[in-house]
């Protein structure tokens, strides 16, 4: 096992669970925050050397001066020959649908492997390198895979502050359905349910291991985000009056480098604005009867009930 004594603790805001929940917007108000830099889904920097990708801040990620110096720098803290394979291992240990990846942390048989320690060592220089270039202490990261949260919990110099943030799981399915219709093809319903209630169902166990963690409703965010941001301060030990005040003011939320999530990280800024009844309006009733009932012991735990009504 490797000697972290000389490590400085890094606090890391994780955020656990389904994509299409509104991560993206929790990222942008909390990279407001004097304390806290929001870089996004930091597990998908492989976006940083691919050309189509753009940096919310309009440049192509790997033109972006903020990314690529982060880049350079952490290249020369890790063993890796190459970012490339550095970031290979990020992908091999943190692969959520593979079963054989989490027996393997199951049992703790892969934590005593050496690319496991490795892939351990080379996250924690990543957050350490991201702390140095934004001048921020606390690194956000709204990945939600909740693999690779597990495997951060086992780092011993990463104070992670654990987040599963769950949407209604038929407003995910009304997201996932629009980008798919303009890619030109359509999602099955049992698939999308299944994805939906595996990911929670992962992010649950996860959370009941993490010390700090909490439990958030995105739509309990959008009728109180002021309330929503203070369960998350609790349990980050952040004081969250600046960026509470903000909300509280219609201020506008300013949008640095975010990689990753949500299309509307490519805004200059934004306002918060909510319509999460869309889904509820728009997607057909068939739809949302039959994903409820795929799906409903796990909707139903949440709170979610066939009529829309939260309990």
């Amino acid at each position: 096992m490797k000697n972290y004594e000389n490590q400085e603790k890094i606090k890391v805001i994780y955020f656990t669970g389904s994509g299409r929940s509104g991560s993206t917007i929790l990222n942008i108000i909390l990279d407001n925050h004097p304390e806290v830099f929001g870089g996004g889904e930091l597990q998908s920097m492989e976006y940083v050397y691919n050309e189509r990708k753009i940096c919310s801040c309009g440049e192509a990620t790997i033109n972006c001066k903020f990314w690529s110096s982060v880049m350079g720098d952490w290249l020369r803290k890790i063993s890796d020959s190459s970012i490339k394979e550095g970031l290979s291992k990020w992908k091999k240990f943190e692969s959520y649908k593979s079963m054989k990846a989490w027996l393997r942390l199951w049992f703790g048989l892969s934590l005593k492997s050496s690319n496991v320690q490795d892939y351990l060592n080379n996250t924690y220089n990543f957050f350490d390198t991201l702390r140095r270039h934004s001048g921020k202490p606390i690194i956000l990261d709204i990945s939600k895979n909740p693999l690779r949260a597990w495997a951060l919990l086992n780092h011993p110099k990463i104070d992670l502050r654990l987040v599963h943030l769950v949407r209604d799981g038929r407003g995910v399915a009304w997201s996932l359905e629009k980008k798919a219709k303009k890619e030109g093809g359509q999602k099955p319903i049992w698939r999308t349910a299944l994805f939906w209630v595996m990911v929670n169902r992962q992010s649950n166990f996860v959370r009941k291991k993490a010390n700090n963690s909490v439990l958030i409703r995105y739509e309990d965010f959008a009728k109180n985000p002021q309330e929503t941001l203070r369960k998350i301060g609790d349990v980050a030990g952040l004081d969250v009056k600046p960026i509470i005040d903000m909300v509280s003011s219609n201020s506008s939320f300013h949008i640095s480098h975010v990689v990753a999530g949500n299309g509307i990280r490519k805004a200059d800024s934004i306002k918060l604005r909510f319509n999460d009844d869309e889904w509820f309006e728009k997607l057909n009733i068939d739809y949302q009867k039959k994903f409820f009932n795929f799906s409903r012991s796990t909707m139903e735990s949440y709170g979610y009930s066939l009529n829309n009504k939260m309990t």
